[in-house]
């Protein structure tokens, strides 16, 4: 009789004779022949079979094992958007255990069990196209999970942005899942830059996952037939924006394209009959300015689009005058810097809104007030119009109007989206 775990391998006669051997539940026997014979018998290890239900996981782990095996502990399985809670022996009611080990001196087929624990993930991203440059990240929430406890951390370029909590707006049920959405703004040079995602669950990781604009822009270039053709405009538009703008603000920021920002490829060559057409298109932006008996006597404007785009007015006084009672659409706005000019910014001009005018207005100690009309296409106008304006400066400002005038076209298609 073999112990556990073992078969009799062979059985031999030193006579070399051949005898019936009875094997009966596992007990070997034969009949004595009428001679003295020695017998010799070899004992093999029985080889065990381990299968594993993994529910769609993966896991390097033994497939046998043998009584002589020594002891050994079964490596965790992975899956994606699942964190594993333990193993269960098939059969069994018992708890999850994420510690198996087999110990040396063990017998039988084995069959465990994975469980796991579903988590939110980041199922899809959207491209913000209604006037703003950004990426939305949805997480997929599974039952049990609350959206107050979710919160994404994005980083751009090696940058870290302020943490975000749930929000309620960007909540929706899509295809039958519930999705919360956080949203990443990025400036007009990070289209191509890479969005690190991190998906929180209280101070827990439980996702971490990357994406580009560009990426996004692509994808709906190239799908035609999905996409309705002012939305295919609009990517391109944004995407030549992407492209045009990035070598002046490198020039103007000191940084290198392709080590402080990813390059973003342009769709269209912007040429001559191009900036030609945008001159018509904004003949009536140029800045218009009511200074004289005012007291102010020097105005000079910019227009910044870094983080967002930027309107800026530099307002010189008179010498020994003074600026006062400054106001942006008759509301107070201005601040007092370095030899008595006052810097008037109007910042997070979206897309849709290059064309608002804003009226400024204040007092110099002059006669009457001054008064400043300008909109960020009053910059277009300039720049397009300047014969000393570099052909650089003149394709990134035609793509910043025809990325304006995309949004306006699909803002517009969308009235009930975009009241």
């Amino acid at each position: 009789t073999p112990s556990e775990g073992y078969n009799i391998g062979t059985v031999s006669y030193n006579d070399g004779s051949e005898h019936m051997i009875n094997a009966v539940g596992g007990v070997y026997s034969f009949t004595m022949p009428a001679v003295s014979v020695t017998i010799s018998a070899t004992f093999t290890p029985i080889i065990y079979s381990i299968e594993y239900d993994l529910d769609g996981g993966t896991a390097e782990n033994p497939t046998t094992y043998t009584v002589e095996t020594e002891a050994f502990t079964l490596s965790a399985p992975t899956r994606e958007h699942y964190r594993f809670t333990g193993w269960t022996l098939y059969g069994t009611n018992d708890a999850p255990s994420e510690t198996i080990t087999i110990p040396q001196g063990s017998t039988g087929n084995l069959k465990y069990v994975a469980n796991w624990e579903e988590l939110p993930y980041f199922a899809y991203h959207s491209m913000i196209l209604s006037g703003q440059i950004g990426v939305e990240f949805y997480a997929h929430a599974p039952d049990g999970w609350e959206g107050e406890e979710l919160s994404a951390v994005f980083t751009i370029g090696g940058n870290d942005y302020p943490e975000q909590i749930y929000d309620p707006e960007l909540e929706a049920d899509i295809n039958g899942g519930h999705y919360y959405g956080f949203r990443c703004y990025i400036s007009s040079v990070q289209m191509a830059d890479e969005i690190q995602a991190v998906l929180k669950h209280g101070d827990d990781v439980v996702e971490t996952a990357t994406y580009t604009a560009k990426e996004y822009l692509d994808g709906l270039i190239a799908d035609a037939a999905l996409y309705s053709a002012d939305v295919i405009v609009l990517g391109k538009a944004i995407k030549n924006y992407g492209s045009y703008v990035q070598p002046v603000l490198a020039k103007a920021n000191g940084w290198k394209i392709n080590v402080d920002h990813a390059k973003m490829d342009s769709v269209d060559a912007y040429a001559e009959s191009d900036f030609d057409t945008v001159r018509t298109a904004v003949a009536g932006h140029a800045i218009s300015k009511d200074i004289e008996g005012t007291g102010v006597s020097d105005i000079k404007y910019t227009l910044y689009l870094n983080a967002e785009t930027t309107i800026e007015v530099l307002l010189t006084p008179e010498s020994g005058k003074s600026i006062s009672n400054v106001k942006v659409n008759g509301k107070e706005n201005g601040a007092e810097i370095e030899g008595g000019v006052y810097r008037v910014q109007i910042a997070g001009i979206s897309a849709h809104k290059l064309g608002n005018v804003y009226t400024i207005t204040g007092n110099a100690g002059g006669d009457r007030d001054f008064t400043v009309k300008v909109s960020a296409l009053s910059y277009v106008q300039g720049a397009l119009n300047d014969d000393d304006e570099t052909v650089e400066m003149k394709r990134a400002v035609t793509s910043l109007y025809k990325y304006y005038d995309a949004t306006k076209t699909y803002r517009d298609n969308r009235p009930n989206e975009y009241k």
